[in-house]
């Protein structure tokens, strides 16, 4: 749980999709942090730039990441059409053919049903607030930008190693508008 938690606020902050595959080397491993874009069609919310450290991400220590999210068009503007959040995380885990399926013990975390509603009349959450970046619907076209923000990890005293696989798929009705994918190192990664 600790780890969704952790996945989807980093997925909610940084919204989706891009048309780049970038990678970050972390030193003296071979699994870099990497993030590109998995959209059919032409979306429309584009990553244009996702930064993300240290690697590997820590518990007990502070996360730093910062992107550029480009909204081509206006997102949210039918309330026909609700605009949807799925997360898929996957840790891979050592010696074991198959990923663990990490929304499988918390389903709320990986699915979120029309965002819109939930945020229609409802206090901007502080982390919003703190980024300067909206907490409406219709999402406005423009170029936003998520400076450079800070967090602690919480420490829980127990440690989860793993390579984490996460796809963000947003859908506006039946389209999807905008889909990103990446990986990351949590504690150890040998």
């Amino acid at each position: 749980m600790v780890a969704i938690k952790f996945v989807v606020f980093f997925v909610a902050v940084t919204l989706v999709s891009g048309k780049f595959v970038h990678e970050m080397k972390m030193p003296g491993k071979d699994i870099p942090f990497t993030w590109h874009n998995c959209t059919r069609s032409e979306p429309k919310i584009a990553v244009q730039e996702l930064k993300m450290s240290p690697e590997p991400v820590k518990f007990g220590k502070e996360i730093t990441f910062s992107a550029i999210v480009e909204v081509k068009e206006p997102v949210g503007l039918d309330e026909r059409s609700p605009v949807n959040v799925d997360l898929t995380v996957n840790m891979e885990i050592p010696h074991q053919d198959q990923p663990l399926d990490i929304c499988q013990y918390d389903e709320k975390y990986c699915h979120v049903k029309d965002v819109c509603s939930l945020i229609k009349g409802k206090k901007c959450p502080p982390i919003l607030e703190k980024l300067g970046l909206p907490c409406k619907c219709p999402l406005d076209k423009g170029i936003y930008r998520i400076p450079k923000y800070t967090d602690r990890i919480p420490d829980f005293g127990y440690t989860i190693n793993g390579v984490f696989n996460v796809t963000m798929t947003i859908t506006e009705g039946k389209t999807q508008i905008g889909c990103l994918t990446f990986k990351f190192c949590l504690e150890s990664c040998d």
